[in-house]
């Protein structure tokens, strides 16, 4: 697979005029496309410039996302707040939410923000990160609304989403500790990727109708396959991602008054709203113990985790957020490499909207 290495500023840039050429503003644009940044500077491919014209684009064209919101406090309180996003943005609605719970978070200590009727919204983690800079925990959960991605252990239907989960806190010296990640064994975006670059599907990723492994790329991605949750067979590890799938429909879903897997839409309702729900949450450190006191203390625990002795001494020891740093600092110097069919779909775009097209260093 061929893949062209891209400067991170040009590639922001034709992010955010694609944005603005679909009728966002340049604040918003400028926003949304700090979101894909993060997914493509920290290696999460699969949350990145590929999802610009896979899923943002051709839903603000036929108006599957509003692109003039009208954000509306359904419940606000001190701590909480109940946010409909008219279905908005999700790269966008989730960032005013964290804002908001952030906000709250400083008075209150902690804040929360449900969001219903929004849309997908990428990578967790970005939203997560957004509490870190305040010397905050940030945790940020989405469900997939009213589509069903994955089947219960033991089930044939679709009936739940892919339901990440991020938490981020923030350190002085060592990377923030940054845990992001999916219910299932991975997320629908990164077995897309895998079958677009034509490699082979890790096992216990998917499986077909009767529950075998696939491990080739010629399935149909909208028929053939089931994402499995975490862990690839009937046990212990498969009933943990599913609890915490569910989980995360409570929080999404039930809570904001969202969509929910289980309600399913049928393929005669597919132009429908997926009623997508997110779960924002801020938590003030200095309302607990002293901020340095508590980087110094994570510092020290992730420190001797990643210096603990090792199992083989070649084999590294890392954490949530050790690795994405180190892939961000190596991709901020030599660009980001965009598989070639990523890059011709970019291409398209570049011809659509009259914007040139950033050229590979």
């Amino acid at each position: 697979m061929k893949y062209h290495n891209l400067d991170i500023d040009e590639l922001c840039s034709f992010e955010k005029k694609i944005f603005e050429a679909c009728g966002l503003s340049v604040e918003d644009s400028r926003r949304a496309a700090n979101v894909l940044m993060h997914a493509d500077l920290r290696g999460l491919d699969s949350h990145g410039v590929i999802n610009l014209g896979q899923i943002y684009v051709p839903k603000l064209l036929n108006g599957e996302i509003n692109i003039s919101p009208r954000f509306r406090n359904v419940v606000d309180t001190s701590s909480i707040c109940v946010m409909d996003g008219d279905n908005g943005l999700g790269l966008l609605t989730a960032q005013i939410a964290m804002d908001i719970a952030i906000e709250k978070a400083r008075e209150a200590g902690c804040g929360i923000v449900c969001v219903r009727n929004s849309t997908h919204f990428g990578s967790a983690g970005y939203y997560a990160m957004q509490a870190t800079t305040e010397n905050m925990i940030g945790i940020a959960m989405t469900n997939t609304g009213n589509k069903g991605l994955i089947r219960p252990p033991g089930g044939v239907q679709k009936l739940i989403g892919t339901n990440p989960i991020s938490i981020a806190a923030p350190t002085r010296d060592v990377p923030p500790f940054l845990l992001d990640m999916s219910t299932a064994v991975a997320s629908e975006g990164k077995v897309r990727i895998t079958r677009m670059k034509e490699e082979l599907v890790p096992g216990g990723w998917v499986v077909d109708q009767s529950g075998i492994p696939i491990n080739d790329f010629t399935y149909n991605l909208e028929q053939d396959y089931f994402l499995q949750f975490l862990g690839s067979q009937m046990n212990t590890a498969v009933f943990k991602g599913f609890g915490l799938a569910i989980a995360v429909e409570m929080f999404c879903g039930l809570l904001s008054g969202a969509g929910v897997g289980p309600e399913c839409i049928s393929l005669a309702d597919s132009n429908r709203s997926q009623n997508i729900g997110h779960f924002l949450m801020a938590i003030d450190i200095g309302k607990f113990i002293d901020p340095k006191l508590f980087q110094d203390r994570l510092d020290d625990m992730l420190k001797t985790l990643v210096n603990s002795i090792r199992y083989k001494e070649d084999q590294g020891i890392s954490y949530p957020g050790w690795n994405g740093e180190s892939v961000a600092k190596n991709r901020s110097r030599f660009g980001i490499p965009v598989c070639d069919q990523v890059y011709r779909s970019m291409g398209q775009l570049s011809q659509k909207f009259t914007i040139p097209l950033p050229k590979p260093q």
